[in-house]
């Protein structure tokens, strides 16, 4: 009997190597999403009701309207997430508050939670949501890092 096929069947590009993979390795292991925010809310409740979840916020073009980030609503212990907030279409630096419901593993002292991102920069956390909080560290791609 030949094992020919032992690499074909690929789930999400990985490979498997026996036929009895493909009956437990049939679908992916994370449901992940990407929500974008592009308005001009005040208030966001991010829905982290998945796992995976890429939240993007991104301001509007001449809009300095502090924003503040509420509890996450949907919430699961120990699923991974990315919060991006993006500021480069704007001119004027833009204010965002986070609830006590967030910790910012790398600015343990800013007590507040806020942060005023400069016009043009972007500030990328990614963290874990764990024990009712969402524990944030600073990505390497943000310009919080340099």
């Amino acid at each position: 009997m030949s094992n020919s096929n032992q690499f074909q069947n690929p789930v999400l590009g990985q490979s498997i190597f026996s036929k009895a993979g493909t009956s437990t390795n049939n679908a992916p292991d994370t449901d992940s999403r990407y929500i974008k925010y592009s308005n001009n809310d005040a208030l966001i409740f991010p829905n982290l009701s998945h796992d995976h979840t890429r939240i993007h916020y991104i301001s509007l073009s001449g809009n300095t309207q502090a924003v503040t980030f509420s509890a996450p609503i949907n919430t699961e212990d120990r699923t991974l997430h990315w919060f991006s907030i993006d500021n480069t279409n704007n001119s004027a630096p833009k204010t965002f508050t986070f609830s006590a419901d967030y910790i910012f593993l790398d600015d343990l002292d800013n007590t507040a939670r806020s942060y005023s991102v400069p016009a043009g920069n972007i500030f990328v956390w990614y963290g874990t949501y764990y024990d009712g909080k969402l524990r944030l560290r600073v990505a390497s791609e943000s310009d919080l890092a340099s």
